[in-house]
Parts: C-alpha cells; sequence; structure tokens
C-alpha cells in the first residue's frame, strides 16, 4: 500500500528551492490543478474521524481516483 504524506511549508525561497531541485536532477513537469472533494462520517465533525475514516475524490487532469482513508 502507497502512503501518503501531506505538509506545508510557509516562508520559503521558491527560487532556491527550484534551484536546489534542479541540481539533483529533478525534472519540471509543469503545473496541475488538483479538485478534490472530501465526504465525512457525520461523526467526522464531532472528533471521531479515526475511527470512521473519509472517503476523497481527485482529479488531476483528465484522471480521476476515489480513495479512502
Amino acid at each position: 500500500m502507497n502512503k501518503e504524506i501531506e505538509i506545508r511549508f510557509l516562508e520559503i525561497n521558491k527560487k532556491d528551492i527550484i534551484k536546489k531541485l534542479n541540481s539533483l536532477g529533478a525534472i519540471d513537469k509543469g503545473k496541475n490543478v488538483l479538485k478534490e472533494i472530501i465526504f465525512y462520517h457525520k461523526n467526522e465533525l464531532k472528533g471521531y474521524h479515526k475511527k470512521n475514516g473519509i472517503i476523497r475524490i481527485r482529479q488531476i487532469k483528465n484522471k480521476i481516483k476515489v480513495l479512502t482513508k
């Protein structure tokens, strides 16, 4: 099973990161727009998310995926 990790970085220097990624051999494949809809169990809003999980529908370009977590 693939693992997914989501993190956010605040106050970064975009030019420095691009320069570092290029020096490591990374290739820029352009921008993608991610559309996402998340369905929570009704108890999710009460703090029971670990028990009930979520269903996520994602669209990237012309691919649509349904994921559970």
